[in-house]
């Protein structure tokens, strides 16, 4: 072969050559991670979020000049974002979550003349992460968007939910270099966002008052749920309900940074604790709730105390654990709550069959509460933005049921005021069933029955305290000649009528005044010796004598009543019944010796003799 041929052979090569290595660059140029946003409307639309692949380099932080090397060279592995870092790595016993550095590029072509500001919008990046916007035409002229966290040092994990402003930014690389060390999830492990400036500002006022709004409901049912607990406490749900509002104002705090901007960024780690012992403490809520709205009562004691059990471990093992084990049992956690939802699903389905009131309106609840767990999870799996319908299900789930069982307390209270009410008359109609037994239907007094009861109790007293029981008997004179003189409803009238003095007359609240019989009236007085009751039987024969009784417009009837008392001393006499013959014979002594007069028995110059001879009306 010439000279001449092996020249042009060579010339040829390199042509061949230098047309297939600038196709390759432009090909891996080409197959570089790019979002190019120039033709989107973004004061339309609202936002974009960049969920796709981004070159991705592991164990290293990169320069913007080293990025946008590597990014040309196209030396980046492309991988997938969200997701978590682990995902693509290989799998490593020293370090199993894959603690360390990292670095996230892709090509970010966005608007020249935007109607209204864009900026970048972080949900999460796990743990602390700063932001670069490297122009591509001229990476030189770099500069930092945003740093949260610490890159160096101790681990001070960033803010979440932040904002960054994308000014002055069109076509160049977006590098965001992380550190990560506390939690299983590493990286971008949410989608980042670019939003239109007033769209964002929007959205997030809408979101804070939503929230503001959710809180605000919460703590108005816990409390009215605890005020209803305080004045009806056999309604065991509503205690619960305010359980439930407390372990759901818990969640509303650890699943945002509202923990990190009140207190700090080094609160990270135990608001991260606290929010997975929280859900696992809402889960035993429910299942407690389930059996209180169905039952008004823990029904099944050996599963609520196994569910506790269960939640107490898993809780102390939130607190003591490694933080990167706690998040690494998201999936556990899941599992407790998919076994929770099955079980109160089969409580409500037990309790339909048992035909309990609102069976089926909780079972559908707590249906809609576990879909739309469902959903919020697979949303986060697919676009890597959080949604947290669940939360909210659940707060409308709490206002229903409080509202529901606020009716069923207020329906118990008010059953319970009714049967109050019920006893208080069932008492009274007793009580005056009582009376009507006790007491003489025509003049008040206690009727002969009770008297015979009441002597009965004066006996024993005075056996006990070894004290005088006086006893008075005495009628009214002449009273069968009223009644056939004037008709009984007049003698009705004078009965009335010195039954009213009886009463006026001031005797000890011990003192029992008894229609005895007919125009007969017994007076019991305990403790009093026989010379007091001589002078009230006297005191009372004046004041019946001095007393004429208006029976009619046009008749005045003036009577008088004859008197004869005894009394038990520790002498005798030594049964009741034998007092009562005593002052009985007394009685009739007062009326054979010419009646309006008192007779005491066993009294010298007047004493009633024990068998009279006869016997006068």
């Amino acid at each position: 072969m010439s000279q001449a041929m092996r020249s042009v052979l060579i010339r040829l090569c390199i042509c061949i050559a230098a047309v297939l290595g600038t196709a390759v660059a432009t090909l891996a140029q080409d197959a570089a991670p790019e979002f190019d946003l120039r033709d989107v409307d973004f004061a339309t639309i609202g936002d974009v979020g960049l969920k796709g692949d981004w070159g991705f380099v592991f164990g290293e932080l990169l320069s913007p000049a080293e990025a946008h090397a590597a990014f040309r060279a196209g030396t980046l592995a492309p991988v997938e974002t969200p997701s978590n870092w682990t995902d693509h790595l290989p799998a490593s016993t020293d370090n199993p979550y894959h603690h360390g550095y990292a670095s996230y590029v892709v090509r970010l072509r966005l608007p020249e003349a935007p109607e209204n500001p864009l900026v970048l919008h972080v949900d999460r990046i796990a743990d602390a992460y700063e932001i670069y916007w490297v122009p591509f035409n001229a990476p030189e002229t770099a500069w930092r968007l945003a740093a949260e966290g610490s890159m160096t040092g101790p681990l001070v994990a960033g803010k979440t939910h932040r904002t960054h402003s994308l000014a002055q930014a069109q076509d160049g690389l977006l590098l965001i270099n992380v550190r990560a060390g506390h939690t299983s999830r590493n990286g971008m492990i949410h989608t980042i966002t670019v939003y239109d400036g007033r769209h964002l500002q929007s959205t997030v006022m809408i979101e804070r008052l939503f929230e503001g709004a959710m809180i605000g409901f919460i703590i108005l049912v816990g409390a009215l749920n605890f005020c209803l607990f305080a004045f009806h406490r056999k309604d065991f749900a509503t205690f619960v309900l305010t359980l439930a509002g407390v372990a759901i104002l818990i969640r509303f705090v650890t699943v945002g940074d509202n923990i990190e901007t009140l207190f700090g960024a080094q609160w990270h780690v135990l608001r991260i604790r606290l929010e997975h012992a929280n859900t696992a403490f809402l889960f035993w809520t429910a299942l407690l709730l389930n059996q209180t709205l169905l039952w008004k009562r823990v029904r099944n004691n050996r599963l609520i105390g196994g569910h506790a059990v269960l939640t107490a471990l898993y809780v102390v093992f939130c607190v003591t654990a490694p933080l990167e084990y706690v998040t690494a049992s998201e999936h556990t956690l899941e599992a407790i709550g998919f076994t929770t939802l099955c079980i109160i699903l089969g409580g409500c389905l037990t309790a339909a069959l048992n035909k309990v009131q609102y069976a089926a309106f909780v079972g559908l609840s707590w249906f809609a509460m576990g879909s739309a767990a469902i959903y919020d999870a697979l949303v986060s799996d697919t676009t890597g933005y959080d949604s947290n319908v669940v939360d909210r299900m659940f707060v409308l789930g709490l206002m229903a049921y409080s509202v529901q069982v606020g009716r069923r307390v207020i329906s118990s209270i008010n059953r319970a005021a009714f049967l109050e009410e019920e006893r208080i008359l069932l008492k009274q109609l007793h009580q005056d069933a009582v009376n009507n037994a006790r007491h003489d239907h025509l003049t008040g007094l206690l009727n002969r029955q009770a008297f015979d009861d009441e002597l009965a109790h004066a006996w024993l007293q005075k056996e006990k305290e070894n004290s005088h029981l006086s006893l008075i008997l005495f009628d009214i004179d002449h009273f069968k000649g009223i009644n056939d003189a004037y008709g009984h409803p007049i003698g009705d009238k004078v009965l009335q009528s010195v039954s009213q003095l009886l009463r006026d007359t001031r005797l000890r609240n011990s003192d029992r005044i008894c229609r005895y019989g007919g125009e007969e009236f017994a007076i019991i007085l305990p403790n009093t010796r026989g010379k007091d009751a001589q002078k009230i039987a006297e005191r009372l024969r004046k004041t019946i004598a001095g007393h004429a009784t208006a029976c009619a417009p046009d008749l005045t009837v003036m009577i008088t009543c004859s008197f004869g008392l005894a009394t038990a001393t520790s002498k005798g006499p030594e049964e009741a019944v034998q007092l009562v013959e005593q002052a009985d014979l007394a009685l009739y002594d007062a009326k054979g010796s010419g009646r309006n007069k008192v007779k005491r028995y066993g009294m010298p110059h007047g004493d009633a003799p024990l068998e009279p001879a006869a016997k006068t009306a």
